[in-house]
């Protein structure tokens, strides 16, 4: 919440010369422009605001009070990173998680709409990485921590995991307007599934040119699929912070999508 880091960022304003907060792009207002950077609009935020953390219908307003505590007792010397969806090893929350465990299931599986569709997704390795090099060099500053571009698409991330899992897989590429009509959960049943729309059109094109400048470097997608696979099959497990939701698409309710849409292309 930001006034537990407005209350951090003052007890540490004369012990320490940067504070940095990882931040999300979720602070952003509107996702119409792909390559929007880090001057676009953000949601409103106060610097002294209370509430519940775990409401996270309110994320993107408690993240943005978080960044203007910092900036506010800092200035300059504030560093904020604004963090893409994290994945990777020890996952909190169980996006990558559970295209895994699905994949590992293998046979027939729901994937949603077009494959080519690009994602921007980070290791949270990556992003630490970049984090504590910008501490060590005393550098304040504002960035969107995320690759610079789409660094895997839809299609990407799915033969990433059946190919970690070695499990015979049969991923079936379900049109969106079809999956929307039959129920099916963006984001947290598909995740990662945000459908192609003028409004969503920047949701995974963000201008990561600023903090690639400062230093930020990303791995390949597939060796975070494949560290995040060796991590969960050496007993790792999602924690999930309280107030996250669930992900993954129940086994039942696929094989009703698959059916219905086995139906339909029959029709076709």
């Amino acid at each position: 919440m930001p006034r537990h880091v407005l209350r951090t960022a003052r007890a540490l304003a004369d012990a320490t010369p940067t504070y940095a907060f990882v931040s999300t792009t979720a602070v952003y207002r509107s996702w119409e422009a792909p390559g929007q950077d880090e001057s676009a609009p953000t949601w409103p935020g106060r610097a002294d605001q209370e509430g519940d953390a775990s409401d996270l219908a309110k994320l993107a307003v408690h993240k943005r009070g978080c960044e203007l505590a910092v900036e506010q007792v800092f200035g300059d010397a504030a560093l904020v990173a604004r963090a893409g969806s994290i994945v990777g090893p020890h996952d909190n929350l169980g996006q990558l998680p559970a295209w895994l465990a699905r994949a590992a299931a293998g046979g027939r599986m729901v994937a949603p709409g077009d494959p080519g569709r690009g994602l921007q997704l980070i290791d949270a390795r990556d992003l630490a990485a970049f984090v504590l090099d910008q501490v060590e060099a005393k550098a304040g500053g504002l960035h969107n921590a995320v690759a610079d571009g789409p660094n895997t698409t839809m299609g990407g991330l799915v033969d990433a995991c059946v190919q970690a899992t070695g499990a015979s897989a049969d991923p079936v590429w379900i049109d969106e307007a079809f999956l929307l009509s039959h129920g099916a959960a963006p984001w947290t049943e598909l995740p990662f599934w945000i459908p192609d729309a003028p409004t969503t059109a920047g949701f995974w094109a963000v201008s990561g040119a600023q903090a690639r400048a400062a230093g930020l470097r990303t791995r390949p997608f597939a060796e975070t699929v494949q560290d995040t696979w060796e991590w969960l099959r050496s007993g790792g497990e999602v924690r999930p912070a309280p107030g996250s939701p669930s992900f993954g698409l129940p086994a039942e309710k696929e094989r009703r999508l698959l059916d219905e849409w086995a139906a339909a292309a029959e029709l076709r």
